[in-house]
């Protein structure tokens, strides 16, 4: 029997100290909470989950650590499938969490200090699985043995992080739903994967008797489910108060339904820098069921290629979402509407077939190869700058981790504010490579925060990579530094975060100790074989991760000389 309590007295008698997270992405756990380890492949140690090598053992381990969590605790769980069967005596059962405020965690190798220590998303994958007999195949054939989806949520403010969901079975009734992910409000859902279940992909209800509370869904991925990738229910009838869903920076493709489906009195939902790409239905789906209408926002998305309208907001009410930034081309039948139902907008958008609207254009985007799926802006694209930097965080990244304003100088920009063009659709079109999605910057003297970029080829055999460092004071001295490791450490005795961890490179060899120039740039040509270590010099080696920074003089709100830091760049090198 996998329900098992026996581990909670003796666990719940040695409550640890608090726990420092190390800044753990947007996600922080209260200072009391404690961390419980999962390890499926582990056979040794005490099994109580105290640490990495007491950890609790195995799928067992997964279902005996939901009597021992309480709000703000954390679970940290390695890499590998946990197959949720075979099923409980109650029948075919998913797991099912019933604590209030606990944060799931996946990815991990074991053995891990911080968060700051694991892999990269998606390259060590915890999954979780409902296919008990290990048969199914891409087709929903072999389901018969699946659970009755994969995880129930039965609690409010519970966090998934990380976490890949796949093969949900069962039933598709509304209780009981086939999907990866079925909770009530409150959820977050970050960096996780929902493929291959029989219906949705996930299905959160928000009820006024669960509270009706904010949820987020974060750098997801929704693919290959055999219904939507995500339908979202809630009884939210106060559009104006502030508290909504959003969901930043994900992906739906390939999905039988719609991408997302948003069913709702009086939907807030802000959907930004996302992709809906090749889905049976339609891109985003709308359906309100009160008088008002929705109140959706749909900013820098690319929505391509479904089956279905590309957005459609149903029945006809008084208010409907408002789209901004984004590219609506090339779904349902030739000829057919991008956009139906009540709407604000589009506004500073391509729109197939029409220009109604403010800002809005009818011309291919030309996406770079749209029929292999790449819609990354190509060369000569309308799209680029055509965008409005309003309200838009320059070191906001984009569907692909990278800053959201790049200004083509060869582009005119389309709407007034030279510097804050920004381009249409979820990808920004820019001649950097690597990921800015790790750690932002503060604002320094200038009232921007310093960035770096990186410029060139990640193939260490070109040997080709600058880094270019913008937005800073001009004539301040500027140092580059290098790290295989992340971390976020605030500066001591000075402004911003250090982005780097382990062994801490600096380039401050001859002429690479710099003044930022008239434009408050700062540029350096980087030898691959010769990158600065604490003791030595080191060559990059293809499939090394290494993340950079520049650190630089400027002066505080006071007028006072201080320390500053950039954002960074992380390149992974081929």
């Amino acid at each position: 029997m996998r329900h098992s309590t026996h581990f909670a007295p003796a666990v719940r008698g040695l409550r640890r100290a608090a726990v420092t997270l190390g800044a753990a992405f947007t996600l922080s756990a209260a200072a009391s909470a404690e961390i419980f380890y999962v390890d499926l492949d582990l056979t040794t140690g005490a099994n109580d989950g105290s640490s990495w090598e007491d950890a609790l053992q195995g799928v067992d381990g997964l279902f005996a650590v939901r009597d021992l969590t309480f709000g703000g605790d954390e679970v940290w769980i390695t890499a590998g499938t946990y197959v949720l069967g075979p099923p409980l005596p109650n029948g075919r059962t998913p797991f099912v969490v019933f604590s209030t405020g606990v944060t799931y965690r996946g990815g991990f190798l074991g053995g891990e200090e911080s968060l700051l220590d694991r892999p990269l998303p998606g390259t060590a994958p915890t999954t979780f699985s409902g296919d008990t007999l290990g048969n199914d195949d891409g087709t929903f054939a072999g389901f018969a043995d699946n659970t009755d989806g994969v995880v129930r949520v039965q609690a409010t403010d519970a966090t998934f992080e990380n976490i890949r969901f796949t093969g949900g079975g069962g039933s598709a009734t509304f209780g009981d739903p086939a999907v990866g992910v079925f909770a009530r409000s409150g959820l977050v859902l970050e960096r996780c994967v929902f493929e291959g279940n029989l219906h949705d992909g996930a299905r959160v209800s928000g009820t006024p008797s669960f509270g009706d509370r904010d949820w987020a869904v974060l750098d997801c991925v929704f693919r290959d489910n055999g219904g939507d990738g995500l339908w979202i229910t809630s009884n939210d009838r106060d559009p104006f108060d502030g508290i909504g869903p959003s969901l930043e920076r994900c992906s739906f493709e390939s999905n039988g339904g719609s991408g997302i489906r948003a069913s709702q009195w009086s939907p807030d939902l802000v959907i930004t820098e996302s992709l809906f790409r090749g889905n049976g239905g339609d891109g985003i789906t709308f359906e309100s069921f009160g008088e008002l209408g929705s109140f959706g926002q749909i900013r820098n998305c690319t929505v391509q290629g479904n089956a279905g309208i590309g957005v459609r907001h149903t029945p006809v009410t008084l208010f409907g979402p408002t789209v901004r930034n984004s590219i609506l081309w090339g779904n349902g039948a030739p000829g057919a509407a991008q956009i139906v139902g009540t709407h604000f907008g589009p506004m500073d958008s391509i729109v197939q077939g029409s220009t109604a609207g403010v800002g809005v254009l009818d011309v291919d985007p030309l996406f770079v190869d749209a029929a292999a799926g790449d819609l990354r802006l190509a060369s000569g694209s309308p799209a680029r700058d055509r965008g409005a930097g309003v309200g838009i965080d320059p070191n906001a990244p984009d569907l692909a981790g990278r800053y959201r304003i790049f200004d083509d100088p060869a582009v005119p920009n389309a709407l007034p504010g030279a510097l804050d063009a920004i381009d249409l659709g979820a990808f920004e079109a820019s001649p950097y490579v690597g990921d800015n999605s790790e750690c932002a910057a503060v604002p320094n003297s200038t009232g921007r925060a310093g960035r770096v970029h990186a410029l060139g080829s990640e193939r260490v055999v070109d040997g080709d990579l600058t880094l270019v460092a913008e937005e800073l004071p001009v004539s301040q001295f500027g140092m580059f530094l290098v790290g295989r490791q992340r971390a976020l450490v605030p500066m001591a005795g000075g402004l911003g975060t250090l982005c780097l961890g382990g062994g801490i490179g600096r380039f401050n060899g001859p002429g690479e100790l710099q003044l930022a120039d008239a434009s408050g740039a700062i540029t350096l040509a980087l030898d691959l074989d010769r990158i600065p270590q604490p003791s030595a010099f080191v060559a990059v080696q293809p499939g090394e991760t290494w993340r950079f920074q520049l650190w630089h003089r400027d002066v505080d709100a006071a007028g006072q000389p201080a320390n500053q830091m950039t954002g960074s760049v992380r390149v992974t090198f081929r």
